[in-house]
């Protein structure tokens, strides 16, 4: 996350701490406010994201004037190792594991240290306690699920400031922070263990336990210090496989865990080494199997935790709404409408900016310098699942504001169609009189004068949006009836978008053209005379399911989707809107957009008025294009185009924005005649904090490969019909889910989701007849949600920040 954070709501001040708290929670994170290390508040570990309200609210708490994270899906590794070389290579073994990803450290005291990671389930904590050769006792603690850490503030022990020598959660939004599952944090902290005992002498105290696992005894047996000093003893194998399903650690994780261990034993020039290596590698599944013979323990205690992630294609989490961005008054409107609609915010926005943005239309365009303007209007695309509230978000604007806006438009039409009977009427008696000229010429032997003018073209009712219309349609509409530009609204975006190209070749280019705003010619089949549209622009409005996403995107990238701004929130626990939305004042506020009308030249001309960028905002959409440049070298795919289009993006969100303000305000103060620096900052955040995340999310999930799209079809089906079994016969020849018709396919997508521990081994019913894969029972169990938490939850989980999922409710599959 940039150092440029904007306060919530313009002109009312936070503290420097509710600044800082604010920017985190812009970032994702999960933060409250704690006195030194202590939370004094109730109900803190079921907060979720801090609202406005909440965060000023804490400014007025004396002594709670340092903030910490919630560990719940911001899990962090705690090294309390007193010792500095110790401490230094836990850091660099963090590091290495992974490389590809920010790994940040808070230190309080030193040498101690802390790295945060984020995840999409959240786990309970992992412990493990050490003994120092000089017989200090040291912790290596992954607080998690429950638990908060201290992330800003002073240290109560150090009384200095806790410091990110790597940059901090300010710089780093939480979803780009490494991610970790339950089983890779605990093979993390075995690899901590491995280290410490081989490099430092250490001895293990107490083992790697999770809260909550059974524990009969404080102190781990030491099968953990001899199999790290010989990890190709077979004994010693076993001993340490029980020990680790003892501390509650997932079957896959100690077999990866073993595994690694015995790769890592050095064997160069060692034949009897190497071929003892290689014995112990194929012992690997008698070991596990011997371990759950002594330990006689039931088998589904034993189960892999299943990656609940599979279900959303492991895309990545959506980014918060930053409604305040929006002002005040539309920030209180657009949450009553989704409270109303019962859905989340995003889903009321998307239309929202789409409707003004053609509301403004042509009268107004954005400048940011003499050789670059832009007209205002935007594409948006709303994805998610029936049922998650698509429609239901939009149904106020579309329902009840758009169409009475549209009636005003067409008030004066009757008399424009009176007016043009009356004229039409009279170039037809002038036509017939003209006709009787020329036979009576023609007779005479005279020339016959010239005929009188056509009469004028049949009127056209204003226009402010359309559904299904074809581009000669639209074409004549954006000349004549809609001179600020037209809103295409389409149910099925995928559907339109696949179809552009069936009845006119020239459709797709058509609407790549009708986002510039530049000068178009169309040709008609029907007549000789083109129609000039002097300014080719048009809003769209579309929402598309997100197995659809990928039949979209499945195409060359020709700039179309590019030109897209998505939102697809995760979905919100069903709950019935005490209050309707308040249309009428969204009618009076966006009428206020409607009356804005283009500039009249003396010769008639109609000409879009320009408003300029102030001088300092013209410097952060310098900062902001170079930085978008940046991460566009580094992206691929529509992405990379997206990053592309965002300054363009920026610009015309910065000239939306002011007059959304403007129009949202009481009085009756003048229209804006500049882009002020807050409504460019404003834009900026909604880009790189929102729009360009939910393109990571939006293009990132169509990216998944069939085989992962099989997995959580199949995954999704069983959380909708809470199967206990997967029969293959079964599922071929009733259910046909898609892509899994056959039974090769049926069976390699069910050993894929035994491995990510949905399902286990298969099992055969009259040889080679009927097979069926027993689900694992800590599948529903994992998707109930807690009842008390009052944060949003999904019917699934959505990446990072979900706490789980009501497999009753489902509606997917």
């Amino acid at each position: 996350m940039s150092d440029n954070g904007a306060s919530p709501n313009p002109g009312q001040s936070l503290s420097p701490v509710g600044e800082l708290r604010w920017r985190l929670t812009q970032g994702g994170y999960e933060v409250i406010p704690v006195g030194g290390k202590d939370v004094l508040l109730d109900g803190w570990s079921k907060r979720g994201l801090a609202t406005e309200h909440e965060i000023r609210q804490w400014d007025s708490y004396a002594g709670l004037l340092n903030t910490s994270i919630l560990c719940r899906t911001t899990p962090v590794l705690d090294a309390d190792i007193y010792d500095e070389a110790a401490a230094e290579a836990v850091e660099e073994l963090v590091a290495a594991r992974f490389d590809s990803h920010p790994v940040l450290t808070r230190i309080g005291r030193a040498p101690k240290r802390a790295f945060v990671f984020q995840c999409s389930t959240p786990f309970r904590k992992i412990l493990v306690e050490f003994i120092a050769p000089n017989g200090t006792v040291h912790r290596v603690e992954f607080l998690a699920d429950g638990q908060q850490c201290v992330a800003y503030g002073r240290h109560p022990g150090t009384d200095q400031n806790y410091s990110w020598p790597h940059g901090g959660l300010l710089d780093f939004p939480r979803a780009d922070l490494p991610g970790v599952t339950a089983e890779s944090a605990q093979e993390l902290v075995l690899a901590v263990t491995e280290m410490l005992i081989r490099e430092f002498h250490y001895t293990v105290k107490k083992g790697p336990k999770t809260a909550g696992a059974a524990a009969d005894d404080d102190s781990t047996p030491l099968e953990w210090d001899n199999y790290f000093a010989d990890p190709l003893n077979h004994d010693l194998m076993v001993a340490f496989v029980m020990s680790s399903l003892r501390a509650g650690m997932p079957e896959n994780t100690v077999r990866r865990l073993v595994r690694e261990l015995v790769i890592r034993v050095e064997t160069a020039g060692d034949a009897a080494q190497k071929a003892r290596q290689e014995r112990r590698l194929d012992e690997i599944p008698a070991a596990i199997a011997s371990a759950h013979r002594k330990l006689q323990m039931p088998d589904e205690e034993l189960l892999a935790d299943p990656d609940l992630s599979i279900t959303y294609l492991s895309r990545r989490s959506p980014p918060p709404l930053p409604l305040d961005l929006f002002g005040p008054e539309w920030a209180a409107w657009i949450t009553g409408a989704a409270e109303a609609a019962a859905c989340p915010p995003d889903y009321v926005v998307g239309p929202l900016l789409a409707a003004a943005s053609v509301l403004i239309g042509h009268a107004r365009w954005a400048q940011a310098a003499n050789g670059w303007k832009e007209p205002t209007h935007l594409w948006c695309g709303i994805v998610g699942d029936s049922g998650d509230g698509k429609s239901p978000g939009a149904d106020c604007l579309r329902r009840d504001v758009l169409p009475e806006l549209e009636r005003r438009m067409c008030v004066d039409f009757p008399d424009q169609l009176r007016e043009w009977k009356l004229a039409h009427e009279a170039a037809a008696q002038e036509m017939t009189a003209w006709k009787a000229e020329m036979r009576a010429a023609r007779k005479d032997g005279k020339s016959p004068s010239l005929p009188p003018e056509d009469a004028p073209p049949t009127p056209q009712p204003p226009r402010l949006r359309q559904s299904d219309v074809t581009i000669e349609r639209l074409a004549a509409l954006l000349a004549v009836s809609a001179p600020k530009g037209v809103l295409v609204e389409r149910d099925e975006l995928a559907g339109w978008f696949n179809g552009l190209d069936a009845y006119n070749p020239a459709a797709r280019g058509f609407f790549l053209e009708a986002f510039g705003g530049r000068p178009f010619r169309a040709e008609r089949q029907k007549s000789t005379q083109p129609i000039d549209i002097p300014r080719l622009a048009v809003g769209l409005l579309g929402g598309v399911q997100p197995e659809r996403l990928a039949e979209m995107f499945a195409g060359p990238d020709d700039g179309l989707l590019a030109r897209f701004i998505w939102f697809w929130p995760a979905p919100r626990t069903f709950r019935i809107g005490a209050a309707a939305p308040n249309a009428e004042w969204a009618i009076e506020a966006l009428d206020r957009l409607r009356l804005l009308d283009l500039a009249k030249l003396p010769d008639g001309e109609l000409r879009p008025v320009v408003v300029e960028l102030d001088s300092v905002a013209r410097s952060a959409l310098e900062v902001l294009g170079q930085d978008l440049q940046m991460r566009q070298k580094e992206s691929g795919g529509l992405l990379r185009s997206a990053l592309g289009k965002g300054r363009g993006i920026a610009l015309r969100l910065s000239l939306i924005l002011e007059f959304l303000w403007w129009c949202g305000r009481d009085g009756i103060d003048p229209p804006p005649t500049s882009i002020s620096i807050e409504a460019f900052t404003a834009a900026s955040q909604l880009v790189t904090g929102y729009i360009v995340p939910m393109s990571e999310r939006t293009y990132g999930d169509a990216a998944a490969s069939d085989g992962e799209r099989r997995m959580a079809t199949l995954a999704r089906w069983i959380v909708k019909t809470r199967a206990t079994e997967v029969h293959v016969r079964h599922l071929q020849r009733h259910v046909r889910l898609p892509q899994l018709h056959d039974a090769e396919t049926i069976k390699a997508t069910c050993s894929r989701l035994v491995e990510a521990g949905w399902l286990t081994a298969a099992k055969v019913s009259f040889p080679g007849r009927r097979v069926s894969y027993p689900v694992n029972p800590r599948i529903l169990p994992s998707l109930t949600v807690d009842t008390s938490d009052t944060s949003d939850t999904s019917t699934v989980p959505d990446g990072p920040g979900v706490t789980g999922v009501t497999g009753v409710n489902h509606k997917r599959g």
